[in-house]
């Protein structure tokens, strides 16, 4: 379910996952020309990509956050959430300067 920063509902945008991952959905949600904003950091969801694998511990899931944060950054979202803010800013500052 998606709710909008204006407070319009749209559950069209449920269901659309076709990977395991929320952020999945992210080109869907771009696509109704909203503000985005990701708040993904640390989620359990990210789990499964924390160092080690599986950890209970939410700061093991800092570098999957990373990796969203730069993934959403690259769809040109408007905003993320994220606790680790240096380790996000670097890896968006990395990608950029990668594709330079």
């Amino acid at each position: 379910f998606f709710q909008a920063e204006d407070g319009i509902r749209d559950s069209s945008v449920t269901g659309v996952q076709t990977c395991a991952l929320p952020i999945c959905n992210i080109d869907k949600l771009l696509e109704l020309n909203l503000p985005l904003y990701i708040g993904a950091s640390r989620k359990r969801f990210l789990a499964e990509f924390s160092i080690p694998q599986d950890s209970t511990d939410p700061k093991d899931r800092d570098l999957a956050t990373s990796v969203v944060t730069t993934f959403a950054a690259l769809k040109n979202v408007w905003a993320v959430r994220v606790h680790d803010v240096e380790s996000s800013f670097r890896a968006v500052k990395l990608i950029e300067k990668l594709e330079s």
